[in-house]
């Protein structure tokens, strides 16, 4: 069974992860991964996205409002992007920029 997991972040102390929170649960995702931490963190420094990634498995589909909320630069999150998709998860952003379930492995 295809499941949807959100991953929600916010940069600051004075911004809130609720909005986008709500609008991952309103888009199907029954978890959510929710975390405060600077865009600019490098993976190792953000728990709660290695908890959203480790518990995806083949067939799954990570949703996000906007693909900045996956990486600190484009490179990355295009590295992350086509990691995903080698493993066979999908992708979907709530902008409708990505949605990678129609692409080819």
């Amino acid at each position: 069974m295809t499941r949807s997991i959100g991953y929600a972040r916010c940069s600051t102390t004075h911004q809130d992860t609720e909005i986008q929170v709500l609008d991952l649960r309103g888009a199907g995702c029954l978890e959510v991964f929710a975390e405060k931490v600077s865009s600019r963190a490098p993976l190792e420094k953000r728990p709660q996205l290695r908890r959203c990634l480790e518990n995806l498995e083949v067939g799954d589909e990570l949703v996000v409002s906007k693909l900045d909320r996956l990486g600190r630069s484009q490179v990355e999150v295009i590295n992350r992007l086509a990691n995903l998709q080698e493993k066979g998860i999908y992708v979907r952003t709530l902008d409708g920029l990505i949605n990678t379930r129609g692409l080819g492995k």
